[in-house]
Order: C-alpha cells, then structure tokens, then sequence
C-alpha cells in the first residue's frame, strides 16, 4: 500500500479546522482597524469643530461635527455630543456607543477636547 493514498483528504481537513481560526483572527484585526479608523477620524473632525467656533456660531459648528461622524458610523451611534464656549476655552465631548445587537459588548468611544483661548 502507498504512504500517500492513506493521506487522502488530509489537507482538506485541516483546512476545515484552521478555517474558523482564520475567521475570527481577520474579524478581530478589522474590528480594531475600523474602531482605531473611527477613533482619529472623529477626534480630528471634534478638533476642527473647536476651532470652528472661533468664525461660526456654536450650533452650526456642533451640527456639522455630528453631520460628518454619522457618515462614517456603521453600527454604533452618537450618544451624546456637546460643544462649550467660555471666555478662556472651548471644549467638546462626544460619546459614541455601538448597537444593542452587538455581542461582543465593545466599550463605548468617549472623546473630551479642549482648546485655550484666545487662538494666535
């Protein structure tokens, strides 16, 4: 008998039992690939809505900030947002929780940004 005709199938097998490890490894990477893509892209759109208020009105500033986070937002949503203006400092909070039907529980996204008036 040949070594080789008792092997028959073995790869195939293999490739079954690896598959599932496979899928949740690129799973994983994706899901964190795409939370870090949405951690920068919402804290350099909060960042802009700051200076923002410095030449436009504070709602305008806020519904633009929510306008551009909302496009890139898959599952989850915006929970709260908020842009403050005192004499010394702007701040803005924005807090991004991901959806119900979600299983792995992942925390939510919180952001808190301020910046020190007057700007030079």
């Amino acid at each position: 008998m040949n070594p080789l005709s008792c092997r028959r199938g073995q790869g195939v097998l293999e490739s079954l039992l690896v598959l599932p490890a496979l899928v949740l490894l690129f799973s994983t990477l994706g899901l964190l690939g795409f939370r870090a893509l949405l951690f920068y892209y919402t804290d350099f759109h909060l960042y802009e809505a700051l200076l923002c208020t410095q030449h436009t009105p504070l709602p305008r500033c806020e519904q633009h900030l929510v306008g551009k986070v909302k496009k890139i937002l898959l599952a989850g949503k915006i929970e709260s947002h908020s842009l403050r203006l005192s004499s010394f400092q702007v701040r803005g909070q924005l807090r991004i929780v991901f959806g119900e039907m979600n299983t792995l529980q992942l925390p939510p996204l919180i952001l808190d940004k301020k910046i020190k008036l007057p700007l030079e």
